[in-house]
């Protein structure tokens, strides 16, 4: 019985933990409550090592100091997730529940349709070409998640309006038609960075764009029309039209790394 209550009060230390932790650097990451769970009992274990280690003693005792030491862990583990996942341009395990309950952010965008115009009920290229947008600014920024079929209000409402669009109204349809949209307006070179997947929200389907930051700048153009050529980043929780000379600066500090890569092989 002891054991079964030590386990359960790990789980909750660690449950408390990492949820502060969570709180702290909300705006950095979202996680599911089983990683967690997981980052609270490693960060714990961390602060308190670290703090055995300082202070030469290899007894545990509870006081302010240790529980502050955990917490700092459990700060610490979390943030250096969320920058090793930045880097990685991913957050492709991370529950889709888990990105709408933390909302929109610099690597989070909602949009509740990706065809549909829900003022005229009609097929809108504009709309479709803000989904283009929003995948180059993340190609061009630290990459991020996109979800199609949930409302400005966090509120999963599905992909039934964009379906209704469509002769053969089937996920693997719209699935072609997103990719062959965004080779038209990114170009080919884009479609390795991207990942589309359709998970379940409650009683609901969404569309999720998984978005890996691209090795060269990518610019946007809108179907059917004169190219334009737009670079695009993401900056907070919005899409920013970068104009000619701040998008030189920009790709010319962002991309040096890689030119320099590039001449060494």
């Amino acid at each position: 019985m002891s054991g079964g209550l030590g386990w359960i009060g790990l789980l909750f230390g660690g449950l408390v933990l990492g949820s502060v932790a969570r709180l702290v650097l909300w705006k950095r990451i979202s996680l599911s409550w089983a990683a967690t769970i997981l980052v609270g009992i490693v960060g714990a274990g961390v602060g308190t090592t670290l703090l055995s280690v300082f202070r030469g003693s290899g007894a545990f005792e509870f006081t302010l100091l240790s529980a502050a030491s955990a917490l700092g862990g459990s700060i610490g583990v979390l943030a250096i997730y969320a920058l090793v996942a930045s880097r990685l341009g991913g957050q492709s395990a991370t529950p889709v529940e888990d990105i709408i309950e933390a909302g929109e952010s610099d690597r989070v965008e909602f949009k509740q349709t990706a065809r549909h115009n829900i003022h005229t009920g009609g097929r809108d290229p504009k709309v479709e070409f803000a989904v283009a947008k929003t995948v180059a600014g993340f190609l061009n920024s630290s990459g991020g998640t996109l979800l199609i079929g949930v409302s400005d209000d966090a509120e999963p409402v599905g992909l039934d309006a964009d379906l209704g669009h469509m002769k053969q109204p089937d996920l693997d349809r719209y699935q072609l038609w997103l990719t062959d949209m965004l080779e038209s307006a990114l170009g080919s070179s884009v479609l390795a960075s991207v990942t589309v997947s359709f998970p379940r929200c409650g009683p609901h389907r969404v569309a999720r764009i998984d978005v890996r930051p691209h090795a060269r700048a990518v610019f946007a153009n809108p179907s059917g029309g004169q190219r334009s050529a737009d670079f695009y980043v993401r900056t907070g929780n919005s899409t920013r039209l970068l104009l000619t000379d701040e998008a030189m600066a920009y790709a010319a500090a962002r991309w040096r790394w890689w030119r320099q890569v590039i001449r060494r092989t």
